[in-house]
């Protein structure tokens, strides 16, 4: 049976988009906060989890067009994103993202070759983002757990 406690749901609309945005977390927690983006709901609250168990405040989306809205409302220091989704690829993710005037970490997520994660990683970094890791799917939960373990967040 799944314990479902400590997710609280928030519907966002607009016209043509319902977004569901899921928080797992203490409410008015201090903690660190991440935000998972994936078209794949299980694939992005595996994420949310294990952010939570590694203690992070988090979110996560199916919907990659409310990212820049969750970045500017919510202020994430990390974000953890699948770069092949329906209605945003990894360039127009990477403008998101500089757009929102994200500064914190990313960790790019990919079920694509290898060579397109890559490449991936380096637009972001060109354009001035912090990349913490390049993934590959199936996601490696013991190397997602490092990866977050690193990351540079406030205190």
């Amino acid at each position: 049976m799944r314990d479902d406690s400590d997710v609280r749901y928030q519907v966002r609309s607009t016209p043509e988009i319902s977004a569901e945005v899921r928080n797992s977390g203490p409410a008015g927690s201090t903690a660190p906060r991440l935000l998972a983006v994936d078209d794949v709901a299980d694939s992005a609250e595996l994420v949310a989890r294990i952010a939570q168990r590694c203690g992070f405040e988090s979110r996560f989306t199916c919907d990659p067009t409310a990212v820049e809205g969750l970045i500017q409302d919510w202020h994430p220091c990390v974000v953890v994103t699948d770069i092949s989704m329906p209605g945003m690829d990894a360039i127009e993710l990477v403008r998101v993202l500089k757009h929102a005037e994200f500064g914190g970490e990313l960790l790019i997520v990919s079920g694509l070759e290898p060579w397109m994660l890559e490449q991936a990683g380096k637009l972001a970094t060109m354009r001035g983002l912090t990349v913490r890791a390049k993934l590959r799917k199936p996601l490696d939960a013991r190397a997602l757990r490092g990866h977050l373990t690193e990351a540079q967040v406030p205190a």
